[in-house]
């Protein structure tokens, strides 16, 4: 065959070479796109994956920090590191997360690690979440999500009128009130309330209440203006506000009869270790003209009440022929008894009198103080001017009424009863705090709280605290 045949053949032919070709480049493009697909479809699964890794994570977060700040408000109430912990997993229960399978939740208190570790004040959750990867399974076995977070109870101020409602309410409607045409200055502290329902605190008539803040574990009711002039605006449903007296209360007050029974009230401090006396089965009574200066020490007054129809009752600061109440020197009257004992002011009667500091206290082997600063079980009665004991029968009432006026620096500490001001009241700007199970202000009285010179005085961690949880890690 020629030339010519030959490019002619090869022309014929062209056809067929060009569906070789076509069809051998399909081959190619098909096995590219298969490698090109399965790549895309692993890093489209890989990203899902951790994209759902990231979602867990933000999670378990958000458990974490819901659950310690719930064992850390349970804290605050119950002050019980077993309650909180448990407070604390329950929350986590309640948002899907609780230990077993692939789950793991743990509450301590203190923290095991961080900052805060070793803080009783704090509680730490921890949130373990092992994930079984399927495309990242080509590179690690197994996945571990861990959360944390620490939540702090700490103070927001403090508190210079505290209703417990520790003990069933033995007359007041409210917890805290203040109604008709009182007046209550506080301007520098809290006036709180632990009881918990809608009446918690209450406002109401003409009152007018100046204050740093008011805060309630139940409702605050007319907490505002008009009648509430407050730095910062009332909280209702807070944690409770601490009471700086427990100690007290694990107490057994002493019994006395016969010579162990006094003609008139005499102090502790004068008394040799174990020789208990006390004014007994009667009436501390003062009328106008009378004047009863008492020398630093505590009093008990054994079944007995304490009656001012004028007068004046007082730890003077000038004494010459006795220990006056300076430098520290003061008095805690003791009212206890199984018949018990009250406190009416009534008429012109005068109070002036300050409480002793634990330096005071310690130094002069004042009731029960064997050897710390309060409000330990040591001395437990350092800074306390007034206690009743909350076993006396509920008509042994504490009461203010008619132009009594007091001027105290101190605790007046009544954990089982209701105090009722209505008519002049506390006139204080240095130390003063009532804690009592009710208070109720009325009438026309005006009564005036201070905490702020406590710390400086002399008196140490005798001032409730309101508290707040807070998120720290």
């Amino acid at each position: 065959m020629g030339a010519l045949g030959r490019i002619s053949d090869i022309l014929g032919r062209l056809p067929a070479i060009r569906r070789l070709a076509v069809r051998g480049r399909r081959g190619a493009l098909v096995g590219t796109f298969a490698v090109t697909v399965t790549a895309m479809l692993g890093m489209v699964g890989l990203g899902t994956e951790v994209g759902g890794w990231y979602i867990g994570k933000r999670h378990g977060q958000n458990v974490a920090d819901g659950a310690a700040l719930a064992g850390a408000m349970m804290l605050a109430s119950s002050s019980s590191s077993s309650v909180a912990k448990t407070a604390a997993t329950t929350e986590a229960t309640n948002n899907g997360f609780t230990t077993g399978g692939n789950i793991t939740v743990t509450a301590n208190n203190p923290p095991a690690s961080g900052p805060n570790s070793g803080s009783s004040s704090a509680v730490e959750v921890i949130v373990s979440q092992v994930q079984t990867p399927v495309f990242a399974g080509l590179f690690i076995p197994a996945m571990t999500i861990n959360n944390r977070a620490v939540a702090l109870v700490q103070s927001s101020g403090s508190a210079c009128a505290l209703a417990l409602d520790g003990i069933a309410v033995k007359g007041l409607t409210e917890d805290l009130s203040s109604g008709g045409n009182a007046t209550v200055n506080a301007p520098g502290c809290a006036l709180a309330s632990n009881a918990t329902g809608p009446s918690s605190v209450t406002l109401f008539g003409s009152t007018s209440v100046t204050a740093g803040t008011m805060t309630a574990v139940g409702a605050c009711s007319g907490c505002a203006a008009p009648r509430a002039t407050l730095t910062t605006a009332a909280t209702s449903f807070a944690l409770p506000t601490t009471n700086p007296f427990t100690a007290i209360d694990a107490l057994t007050m002493p019994t006395f009869s016969g010579a162990t029974c006094a003609s008139s009230p005499v102090p502790w401090e004068t008394l040799v270790a174990g020789q208990h006396q006390a004014f007994c089965n009667g009436t501390l009574k003062l009328t106008n003209g009378n004047t009863l200066n008492l020398t630093p020490g505590t009093y008990f007054l054994y079944n007995t009440s304490i009656s001012l129809q004028g007068g004046t009752l007082e730890c003077s600061t000038s004494a010459t022929s006795y220990v006056a109440c300076t430098g520290g020197a003061g008095v805690t009257i003791i009212l206890t008894g199984p018949s018990g004992g009250g406190i009416t002011v009534n008429g012109g009667a005068l109070v002036n009198l300050t409480a002793p500091t634990a330096a005071y206290a310690l130094a002069h082997s004042f009731y029960a103080c064997t050897g710390a600063t309060p409000p330990s079980s040591n001395c437990p009665f350092a800074g306390v001017l007034f206690y009743q004991d909350p076993n006396v029968p509920a008509s042994n009432t504490i009461k203010f009424n008619g132009n009594a006026s007091a001027t105290t620096v101190g605790a007046m500490y009544f954990p089982g009863q209701d105090v009722t001001y209505s008519g002049n009241g506390l006139d204080n700007s240095h130390c003063s705090e009532l804690i009592a199970d009710g208070i109720a202000f009325t009438g026309n009285t005006t009564s005036t709280f201070d905490v702020s010179g406590c710390a400086t005085s002399g008196f140490v961690n005798i001032v409730p605290q309101v508290q707040r949880a807070v998120l720290v890690e």
